[in-house]
């Protein structure tokens, strides 16, 4: 389990792509239906992210296990590399922000906006993150004391009801979204559902073989699904409302079996396409993994671009509503992102092979 594993990253880079289409909405496009199918968006990425923080854990305690007892691993050994891989990113666009957007260099507002989370909308998915890796130790041992079935359907129970609490109960943070909710309320839930999926496939030792008639059922559901959507979005409304306060952010019953069917259909496409495949389609499928590994950057940054595409079109007198507008965001917030973030992490390797290459000349 030490390799990548390619459904997670297409499924990661499915969610960031989502993420960019629900924030183009009315720049690109006006459909309802795209708009609410997109907002599953961060389902997608918290699922994955459970499943990763899973595996991450276990790999610890394995490599724990030699020298010393399980027993004694701490968790700060976690929490450390994960805050600053998603800090680090945060503080550099929150100085962009300040410095591009508000235009100023004034460093109380730059900790405002940083300790505030209060950038834009948007960023209420870093508080929601940073607070389930935290608990992510808490959540291994509960998944690993429930083996089997039924008492894995006794935590999904307990876990809901318990994300449920928190979104009546927890409010942290004056921000947007389930940001002000500790632990991100029902989508805590789906980053513990990522992470019995974790447990599943760490079982197994190999990522689960795709099925043709699983990929059928998944996609014939979806397709109801999107019919029920434009036949009967009132229904789909109560739904979604059912639990107050729950619906939109953090997302109530609707959205979240809306997302379970994206996740499982584009699990269950990229499983059988690699195995009918093989290294063709991981070709086929490495451009949206790239995205899938580098969503964080594209999370982030992609709002620059936003902002920078939305002053050009103005000042050019292009409709928004265009491909004038669709294809240079589109490509702008992943190709030049993550090309981006390649050049960064090959001037940090060229740095450290010199720096490396200097002690050794010292020791000489």
């Amino acid at each position: 389990m030490d390799k990548r594993i390619l459904e997670i990253d297409v499924l990661k880079g499915v969610g960031i792509c989502m993420v960019l289409i629900n924030h183009s909405y009315d720049y690109v496009y006006t459909s309802a239906l795209l708009f609410k199918l997109s907002r599953s968006c961060v389902q997608l990425l918290l699922f994955c992210a459970g499943v990763n923080m899973f595996l991450k854990i276990r790999k610890l305690l394995a490599a724990d296990r030699p020298p010393r007892p399980t027993s004694s691993w701490q968790a700060t050994r976690l929490w450390g590399p994960q805050m600053l891989r998603i800090m680090v990113p945060y503080v550099i666009f929150d100085a962009g922000f300040v410095v591009l957007w508000k235009k100023t260099l004034d460093l109380s507002l730059f900790w405002k906006h940083l300790w505030g989370f209060d950038i834009a909308a948007p960023v209420y998915f870093i508080p929601v993150y940073l607070s389930l890796v935290f608990a992510a130790p808490f959540f291994y041992w509960a998944v690993m004391r429930f083996p089997g079935r039924l008492w894995t359907l006794c935590l999904c129970v307990l876990s809901a009801g318990a994300f449920l609490v928190c979104a009546r109960r927890t409010y942290v943070l004056p921000i947007y979204g389930a940001g002000q909710y500790l632990l991100g309320a029902s989508y805590g839930w789906v980053f513990v559902l990522g992470m019995i999926w974790g447990r599943y496939l760490h079982r197994r030792g190999t990522p689960v073989q795709g099925s043709w008639r699983r990929m059928a059922a998944a996609a014939a559901l979806l397709a109801g699904w999107i019919v029920t959507l434009e036949l009967f979005p009132e229904a789909h409304a109560r739904l979604e409302r059912l639990l107050p306060p729950l619906g939109g952010n953090p997302p109530g019953p609707d959205s979240l079996l809306e997302g379970s069917l994206i996740i499982w259909n584009v699990w269950e496409l990229t499983a059988c396409l690699k195995e009918k495949w093989g290294e063709r389609a991981r070709a086929w499928l490495r451009p949206l993994a790239a995205c899938g590994r580098y969503s964080l950057y594209i999370f982030l940054w992609h709002m620059f671009v936003k902002a920078g595409w939305n002053q050009c079109i103005a000042a050019a007198g292009f409709p928004k509503q265009s491909v004038f507008y669709a294809i240079p965001f589109y490509l702008g917030s992943t190709v030049l992102v993550v090309l981006g973030k390649k050049g960064v992490d090959y001037l940090k390797q060229d740095m450290q092979d010199v720096l490396a290459g200097k002690k050794g000349c010292e020791k000489r």
